[in-house]
């Protein structure tokens, strides 16, 4: 199983992939049926923060803290959660943000990656740069 972050609007390409979509965030667009890892979502406390000073450095020592490490999560038990609602398929994270823009979920990535090496979690699809335009076939519009 190989697992991917992604954002809402990229559904149809993820499902076109054949890779299952489990949101990771406090609240999911209502078309949004699959499971929801909520769990691993900024609090709305650290979000409205972030709203006011746009500090992302902050944001993401607040979010590292106190939801990856406050509650001592186990990257284990993430990756045997994704398993389970996967079936073994490759998995996306997903959330609102553009691949480009800030985001928690690239924080989530981070970090699994540092503890658990060899997971090589990426944003789908996957470019050689980040900052890269997407191409034709994947615009949405």
């Amino acid at each position: 199983m190989k697992i991917y972050t992604s954002y809402f609007s990229n559904i149809p390409n993820l499902e076109k992939a054949g890779i299952a979509c489990c949101a990771i965030c406090l609240k999911v667009p209502s078309f949004f049926e699959g499971p929801n890892l909520a769990s691993v979502a900024p609090s709305g406390s650290i979000l409205m923060e972030h709203k006011k000073d746009h500090d992302d450095e902050k944001y993401k020592e607040r979010y590292i803290n106190e939801i990856l490490c406050a509650y001592r999560f186990h990257p284990e038990y993430i990756t045997e959660f994704l398993e389970q609602i996967s079936g073994g398929r490759d998995v996306a994270l997903l959330c609102y943000e553009r691949p480009e823009d800030f985001c928690h979920r690239h924080i989530l990535a981070e970090w699994l990656n540092e503890k658990m090496p060899g997971l090589d979690i990426q944003e789908y699809p996957v470019y050689p740069d980040k900052k890269e335009k997407k191409p034709e076939e994947f615009a949405l519009f």
